[in-house]
Protein backbone atom coordinates (compact mmCIF):
# COMPACT_ATOMS: atom_id res chain seq x y z
CA UNK A 1 0.00 0.00 0.00
CA UNK A 2 1.33 3.50 -0.01
CA UNK A 3 0.74 5.52 2.70
CA UNK A 4 1.03 9.25 4.04
CA UNK A 5 2.21 11.56 6.79
CA UNK A 6 1.12 15.23 7.34
CA UNK A 7 3.99 16.41 9.06
CA UNK A 8 3.15 20.55 8.60
CA UNK A 9 2.94 20.87 12.57
CA UNK A 10 6.29 21.51 13.94
CA UNK A 11 4.89 19.16 16.82
CA UNK A 12 5.35 15.60 15.55
CA UNK A 13 2.25 14.71 18.32
CA UNK A 14 0.28 16.82 16.20
CA UNK A 15 1.31 14.43 12.76
CA UNK A 16 -1.21 12.82 11.32
CA UNK A 17 -1.13 9.81 8.67
CA UNK A 18 -3.46 8.78 5.96
CA UNK A 19 -3.88 6.33 3.19
CA UNK A 20 -3.13 6.74 -0.34
CA UNK A 21 -3.78 3.47 -1.41
CA UNK A 22 -4.04 -0.33 -0.37
CA UNK A 23 -4.21 -1.75 -3.67
CA UNK A 24 -0.69 -0.35 -5.55
CA UNK A 25 2.48 -0.72 -3.45
CA UNK A 26 6.70 0.08 -4.05
CA UNK A 27 8.02 -2.56 -6.03
CA UNK A 28 11.25 -1.82 -3.46
CA UNK A 29 12.89 0.96 -1.23
CA UNK A 30 14.91 2.83 -4.14
CA UNK A 31 12.18 2.09 -6.55
CA UNK A 32 11.09 5.72 -6.09
CA UNK A 33 11.73 9.33 -7.13
CA UNK A 34 11.12 13.12 -7.14
CA UNK A 35 10.06 14.74 -10.17
CA UNK A 36 9.97 18.36 -10.99
CA UNK A 37 5.78 18.54 -9.20
CA UNK A 38 5.37 14.43 -8.50
CA UNK A 39 6.87 11.44 -7.39
CA UNK A 40 7.49 8.44 -9.97
CA UNK A 41 7.61 5.05 -8.61
CA UNK A 42 7.66 1.41 -9.60
CA UNK A 43 4.86 -0.95 -8.92
CA UNK A 44 5.17 -4.26 -7.67
CA UNK A 45 4.73 -5.15 -11.38
CA UNK A 46 7.14 -2.92 -12.57
CA UNK A 47 5.44 -0.77 -14.39
CA UNK A 48 6.20 2.86 -13.57
CA UNK A 49 3.42 4.93 -12.10
CA UNK A 50 3.30 9.06 -10.71
CA UNK A 51 1.92 9.22 -7.11
CA UNK A 52 -0.33 12.25 -8.33
CA UNK A 53 -2.51 9.40 -9.98
CA UNK A 54 -3.07 7.18 -7.16
CA UNK A 55 -6.22 7.25 -5.33
CA UNK A 56 -7.60 5.23 -2.43
CA UNK A 57 -10.02 3.32 -5.32
CA UNK A 58 -6.84 3.17 -8.20
CA UNK A 59 -6.08 -0.41 -8.66
CA UNK A 60 -5.12 0.03 -12.11
CA UNK A 61 -5.23 3.13 -13.71
CA UNK A 62 -3.70 4.14 -16.40
CA UNK A 63 0.42 4.85 -15.54
CA UNK A 64 3.01 6.37 -17.25
CA UNK A 65 4.21 3.45 -18.77
CA UNK A 66 0.92 2.70 -20.15
CA UNK A 67 0.99 6.36 -22.02
CA UNK A 68 3.53 4.66 -24.52
CA UNK A 69 2.41 1.15 -24.88
CA UNK A 70 5.37 0.41 -22.69
CA UNK A 71 3.74 -2.34 -20.07
CA UNK A 72 4.37 -5.44 -22.21
CA UNK A 73 8.08 -4.07 -23.32
CA UNK A 74 8.96 -4.02 -19.39
CA UNK A 75 7.53 -7.51 -18.44
CA UNK A 76 9.17 -9.13 -21.33
CA UNK A 77 12.80 -7.96 -20.20
CA UNK A 78 12.89 -7.38 -16.65
CA UNK A 79 13.43 -9.94 -14.28
CA UNK A 80 10.20 -9.10 -11.74
CA UNK A 81 11.16 -11.05 -9.26
CA UNK A 82 14.07 -8.67 -8.80
CA UNK A 83 12.23 -5.83 -8.56
CA UNK A 84 13.37 -5.06 -5.19
CA UNK A 85 17.16 -4.11 -6.32
CA UNK A 86 15.65 -1.55 -8.67
CA UNK A 87 17.01 1.74 -8.07
CA UNK A 88 15.52 5.29 -9.49
CA UNK A 89 17.08 8.80 -9.44
CA UNK A 90 16.15 12.06 -11.57
CA UNK A 91 18.41 13.62 -13.57
CA UNK A 92 16.69 17.14 -13.13
CA UNK A 93 19.65 19.11 -15.43
CA UNK A 94 17.81 17.03 -18.33
CA UNK A 95 14.64 16.12 -16.88
CA UNK A 96 15.31 12.26 -16.97
CA UNK A 97 14.05 9.37 -14.63
CA UNK A 98 17.19 6.57 -14.69
CA UNK A 99 15.81 3.17 -13.31
CA UNK A 100 18.30 0.93 -12.79
CA UNK A 101 16.71 -2.55 -13.60
CA UNK A 102 17.92 -6.01 -14.06
CA UNK A 103 16.91 -8.08 -17.15
CA UNK A 104 15.86 -11.33 -17.88
CA UNK A 105 17.95 -14.05 -17.12
CA UNK A 106 20.06 -11.83 -15.21
CA UNK A 107 20.89 -12.01 -11.30
CA UNK A 108 22.35 -7.87 -11.34
CA UNK A 109 20.67 -4.81 -12.27
CA UNK A 110 22.20 -4.95 -16.02
CA UNK A 111 19.25 -2.71 -17.59
CA UNK A 112 18.70 0.89 -17.75
CA UNK A 113 15.35 2.65 -18.54
CA UNK A 114 15.36 5.83 -19.35
CA UNK A 115 12.51 8.44 -19.44
CA UNK A 116 12.33 12.22 -21.07
CA UNK A 117 9.79 14.15 -19.60
CA UNK A 118 10.71 17.45 -21.40
CA UNK A 119 7.73 17.08 -23.06
CA UNK A 120 4.96 17.78 -20.65
CA UNK A 121 2.65 15.03 -20.89
CA UNK A 122 4.50 13.07 -23.27
CA UNK A 123 7.26 10.72 -21.85
CA UNK A 124 9.93 9.16 -23.49
CA UNK A 125 11.59 6.04 -22.88
CA UNK A 126 15.19 4.53 -24.24
CA UNK A 127 16.72 1.47 -22.82
CA UNK A 128 20.18 0.97 -21.99
CA UNK A 129 22.00 -2.64 -22.08
CA UNK A 130 25.59 -1.30 -21.70
CA UNK A 131 25.65 -1.22 -17.82
CA UNK A 132 26.01 -2.84 -14.96
CA UNK A 133 24.18 -0.45 -12.23
CA UNK A 134 24.35 -2.09 -9.17
CA UNK A 135 24.52 1.37 -7.79
CA UNK A 136 22.73 4.43 -9.15
CA UNK A 137 23.09 8.00 -7.48
CA UNK A 138 23.57 11.86 -8.25
CA UNK A 139 26.47 14.10 -7.47
CA UNK A 140 27.87 17.14 -8.41
CA UNK A 141 30.95 17.84 -11.00
CA UNK A 142 32.91 20.69 -11.25
CA UNK A 143 29.92 22.92 -12.63
CA UNK A 144 28.00 22.16 -9.41
CA UNK A 145 25.42 20.12 -11.96
CA UNK A 146 24.37 16.42 -10.19
CA UNK A 147 25.55 14.03 -12.83
CA UNK A 148 23.88 10.66 -12.57
CA UNK A 149 27.12 8.12 -11.51
CA UNK A 150 26.72 3.85 -11.65
CA UNK A 151 28.74 1.23 -9.67
CA UNK A 152 29.20 -1.88 -11.44
CA UNK A 153 29.23 -5.41 -9.65
CA UNK A 154 33.84 -5.01 -9.80
CA UNK A 155 33.79 -2.03 -8.13
CA UNK A 156 33.63 0.40 -10.92
CA UNK A 157 32.28 3.93 -11.14
CA UNK A 158 31.18 5.43 -14.11
CA UNK A 159 30.14 8.81 -14.56
CA UNK A 160 27.17 8.89 -17.16
CA UNK A 161 26.08 11.49 -19.82
CA UNK A 162 29.37 12.23 -21.07
CA UNK A 163 30.45 14.48 -24.25
CA UNK A 164 32.43 11.47 -25.16
CA UNK A 165 30.92 8.52 -26.82
CA UNK A 166 32.84 5.99 -25.19
CA UNK A 167 33.07 3.29 -21.65
CA UNK A 168 36.51 3.29 -20.66
CA UNK A 169 38.10 3.65 -24.16
CA UNK A 170 35.72 1.24 -26.32
CA UNK A 171 32.60 2.61 -27.91
CA UNK A 172 29.40 0.89 -27.76
CA UNK A 173 26.72 0.72 -30.06
CA UNK A 174 24.08 3.37 -30.40
CA UNK A 175 20.82 2.31 -31.93
CA UNK A 176 17.25 2.96 -32.68
CA UNK A 177 14.58 1.05 -34.39
CA UNK A 178 11.24 2.18 -35.75
CA UNK A 179 8.12 0.35 -35.59
CA UNK A 180 6.92 -1.74 -37.96
CA UNK A 181 4.25 0.09 -39.97
CA UNK A 182 2.42 -0.31 -42.65
CA UNK A 183 1.61 3.03 -42.96
CA UNK A 184 -2.03 2.96 -42.65
CA UNK A 185 -1.44 5.92 -40.74
CA UNK A 186 -1.41 7.88 -43.76
CA UNK A 187 -3.96 6.49 -45.61
CA UNK A 188 -5.99 3.37 -44.39
CA UNK A 189 -5.71 1.98 -47.89
CA UNK A 190 -1.65 0.99 -47.66
CA UNK A 191 -2.60 -1.53 -44.86
CA UNK A 192 -3.16 -4.05 -47.18
CA UNK A 193 -0.77 -2.72 -50.43
CA UNK A 194 2.76 -4.03 -50.98
CA UNK A 195 5.23 -1.10 -50.76
CA UNK A 196 8.41 -0.71 -53.41
CA UNK A 197 11.35 1.16 -51.66
CA UNK A 198 12.77 3.91 -53.14
CA UNK A 199 15.23 6.26 -50.37
CA UNK A 200 15.23 7.06 -47.20
CA UNK A 201 16.00 10.94 -46.47
CA UNK A 202 17.28 11.96 -43.68
CA UNK A 203 17.38 15.85 -42.00
CA UNK A 204 19.94 15.72 -39.62
CA UNK A 205 23.11 17.86 -37.79
CA UNK A 206 26.34 17.35 -38.65
CA UNK A 207 28.32 16.06 -35.18
CA UNK A 208 31.19 15.05 -37.54
CA UNK A 209 32.71 12.91 -40.47
CA UNK A 210 30.82 9.50 -39.62
CA UNK A 211 28.38 7.09 -41.35
CA UNK A 212 25.03 5.83 -39.49
CA UNK A 213 24.22 2.27 -40.40
CA UNK A 214 20.52 2.00 -41.31
CA UNK A 215 19.75 -1.55 -41.04
CA UNK A 216 16.14 -1.90 -43.88
CA UNK A 217 13.53 -4.79 -42.44
CA UNK A 218 10.29 -5.47 -44.74
CA UNK A 219 7.93 -8.08 -43.29
CA UNK A 220 10.05 -8.50 -40.11
CA UNK A 221 12.55 -10.04 -42.53
CA UNK A 222 16.20 -8.53 -43.21
CA UNK A 223 17.18 -6.75 -46.64
CA UNK A 224 19.89 -4.72 -46.16
CA UNK A 225 21.98 -1.99 -44.68
CA UNK A 226 23.08 1.04 -45.80
CA UNK A 227 25.17 3.41 -45.04
CA UNK A 228 24.50 7.10 -44.31
CA UNK A 229 27.50 9.73 -44.70
CA UNK A 230 26.37 12.46 -41.36
CA UNK A 231 29.30 14.88 -42.20
CA UNK A 232 31.32 16.64 -44.40
CA UNK A 233 34.13 15.28 -45.93
CA UNK A 234 37.33 14.98 -43.60
CA UNK A 235 39.71 16.19 -46.25
CA UNK A 236 41.56 19.42 -45.81
CA UNK A 237 39.67 22.41 -47.06
CA UNK A 238 40.71 23.43 -50.86
CA UNK A 239 41.32 26.83 -50.46
CA UNK A 240 43.25 29.27 -49.05
CA UNK A 241 41.59 31.94 -46.39
CA UNK A 242 40.13 34.71 -46.65
CA UNK A 243 37.13 33.40 -48.63
CA UNK A 244 33.81 34.18 -48.46
CA UNK A 245 31.02 31.17 -48.63
CA UNK A 246 27.62 31.23 -48.08
CA UNK A 247 26.24 30.51 -44.69
CA UNK A 248 24.60 27.42 -44.27
CA UNK A 249 21.93 25.94 -41.86
CA UNK A 250 22.67 23.30 -38.98
CA UNK A 251 20.41 20.89 -40.14
CA UNK A 252 21.56 19.39 -43.31
CA UNK A 253 20.12 16.64 -45.48
CA UNK A 254 20.84 13.23 -47.28
CA UNK A 255 19.48 10.70 -48.93
CA UNK A 256 20.18 7.01 -49.35
CA UNK A 257 18.92 4.82 -51.99
CA UNK A 258 17.35 1.37 -50.84
CA UNK A 259 15.64 -1.68 -52.34
CA UNK A 260 13.15 -4.32 -51.47
CA UNK A 261 9.19 -4.01 -51.20
CA UNK A 262 6.66 -5.50 -48.24
CA UNK A 263 3.49 -4.44 -46.88
CA UNK A 264 5.92 -3.50 -43.44
CA UNK A 265 8.77 -1.16 -43.22
CA UNK A 266 11.01 -1.27 -40.06
CA UNK A 267 14.60 0.57 -39.51
CA UNK A 268 17.51 0.35 -37.16
CA UNK A 269 19.52 3.44 -37.54
CA UNK A 270 23.31 2.48 -35.59
CA UNK A 271 26.82 3.44 -34.79
CA UNK A 272 28.88 1.19 -32.54
CA UNK A 273 32.15 3.34 -32.97
CA UNK A 274 34.06 5.26 -30.37
CA UNK A 275 33.46 8.83 -30.28
CA UNK A 276 31.16 8.48 -33.36
CA UNK A 277 27.65 10.38 -32.35
CA UNK A 278 24.84 11.06 -34.76
CA UNK A 279 21.84 13.68 -34.54
CA UNK A 280 18.71 12.83 -36.11
CA UNK A 281 15.80 15.70 -36.85
CA UNK A 282 13.63 12.99 -38.98
CA UNK A 283 13.90 10.56 -41.46
CA UNK A 284 11.25 9.77 -44.46
CA UNK A 285 10.57 6.71 -46.64
CA UNK A 286 10.51 7.26 -50.56
CA UNK A 287 8.13 4.64 -51.89
CA UNK A 288 5.43 3.66 -54.42
CA UNK A 289 2.51 1.56 -53.55
CA UNK A 290 2.36 -2.21 -55.36
CA UNK A 291 -0.23 -3.22 -57.71
CA UNK A 292 -3.09 -4.87 -55.94
CA UNK A 293 -4.19 -7.85 -57.44
CA UNK A 294 -7.08 -10.37 -56.66
CA UNK A 295 -7.27 -14.13 -57.75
Amino acid sequence: GIYWIDMRDPDPNNWNMGTQSTHIGLAGPLAWCMVDDDILFLDQSGQLNAISRITPETYAAQNVSDKKQMRDFIANNIDTTRLWDARMVYYAYKREVHIALTGTGSTVNNRRLVVDLNQPGNPRFRWADRDTCTALWLQQDSSKIERPFIGDNTGRIYRLDYDSKVKGSSGYNATFQTAHTDLSHLDPALATRSKNGHFIDLTYESVGAYYLYIDVYWDEMFEATYTARMGASSGGFPYTFPFAFAQRGRLQHTRVRITGSGRRFSMVCRNPNANEDFKLSAAWLGFTPGDERFD
